[in-house]
């Protein structure tokens, strides 16, 4: 997507001026009845991540508890790492002491018993600090699992030349966004406005922005309700406009989609904090600079609100041998102020930062 370092700036202050204040299942347990001494932690640990700047978190860790050693394992991409400790999980060995984790998979670990309790080590007594939606999804039954590290909310990237020739406003709702898609399809008859959540495999955030969420975990159970009214109006919206062939239905990130957005065949995305990087490639060249970015729109005229589409968290896993060193990890990589500034880090899961305009 090109945005550069301004650009940035303004996706970041568009998701953060939304998601900062959004309350979504947020809550965690009281305070912790076995909290490590951190002069008296000592010993190794084991860290497997993808994350970018992992290394400069290992490096000032260890600067900060000279008597923990790190072992890093960086896998490039969750999904390395997940095959790897899955492996792990089931052969009840091999297992990191810490590991990174997105935020849909703390449920499954959490109930499986892959990952410990960070509340009886502790944690609670920083949960405050973060945002109410990064904290709520590493929280289950008010225990507390992981410990933030980065989050993925919600915004809409567009094309500025593209909505301006076709005299398109930005839309600030879905109601303007589909009347928005009529007059860029009446503008760019081979064009699409965007592509749709079908294939961008973001349906669950556009239900969760609306207030749906279809999952309910209660203790050892999981239920799933996709009948609500609600949940339906999100659906047949988006599939109106597919049947209507005014949203593309291109697999996100495949070589097609990357070609139409090269090719200027799809004008806006719905993007996520971490949009930018797998989106430059695509976005370069003739199309470098015209991709800014504003509010996802809302059902609700004048009511912000977004959606997490990905965001990760670290938890310590049930095999590990140091407990203790790990959740001081673990806490360290989300909660240290150095790593929030670290030039490549994620949008940050701090209140203090991630409700700062200044800082965004």
């Amino acid at each position: 997507m090109a945005l550069g370092r301004r650009n940035r700036g303004r996706l970041l202050a568009a998701i953060g001026s939304t998601i900062a204040g959004t309350a979504l299942l947020a809550g965690c347990s009281g305070a912790s009845p076995s909290v490590p001494d951190p002069d008296e932690v000592s010993g190794s640990i084991t860290v497997w991540s993808w994350e970018t700047t992992v290394e400069d978190t290992v490096k000032m860790f260890e600067e900060e508890y000279p008597n923990i050693d790190v072992t890093l394992v960086h896998q490039g991409d969750g999904n390395t790492l997940y095959q790897q400790i899955q492996t792990a999980f089931e052969a009840g060995s091999g297992a990191p002491d810490v590991t990174m984790v997105e935020f849909d998979m703390i449920p499954q670990w959490a109930l499986s018993k892959d990952i410990t309790s960070l509340s009886a080590l502790g944690a609670d007594e920083i949960a405050g600090d973060f945002t109410d939606a990064t904290i709520g999804l590493a929280t289950i039954d008010g225990t507390l699992y992981g410990i933030p590290s980065d989050a993925g909310p919600m915004a809409l990237a567009y094309r500025t030349d593209m909505f301006e020739q076709a005299g398109i406003a930005v839309p600030t709702t879905w109601d303007e966004f589909a009347k928005a898609a009529e007059a860029y399809k009446a503008a760019y008859p081979d064009s699409y406005i965007a592509n749709s959540p079908f294939a961008d495999t973001n349906t669950q955030q556009m239900l969760w922005q609306a207030s749906v969420f279809p999952i309910h975990i209660d203790g050892d159970t999981i239920g799933i309700d996709y009948d609500s009214q609600e949940a339906v109006d999100v659906v047949s919206f988006w599939n109106d406009l597919v049947q209507r062939d005014l949203v593309s239905s291109i697999p996100v990130y495949s070589p097609d989609w990357n070609k139409a957005i090269a090719e200027d065949s799809i004008g806006s995305m719905l993007a996520a904090a971490w949009s930018e990087q797998l989106t430059a490639p695509a976005a370069e060249g003739t199309n470098a600079g015209k991709w800014t970015v504003a509010p996802l729109p809302t059902w609700k005229a004048g009511t912000p609100a977004s959606a997490l589409w990905g965001g990760s968290a670290y938890a310590v896993t049930e095999q590990s041998a140091n407990k203790p060193a790990a959740a001081l990890f673990a806490e360290f990589a989300g909660h240290d102020d150095r790593i929030s500034k670290l030039p490549n880090a994620g949008f940050p899961v701090l209140k203090k930062y991630a409700e700062n305009d200044e800082f965004l």
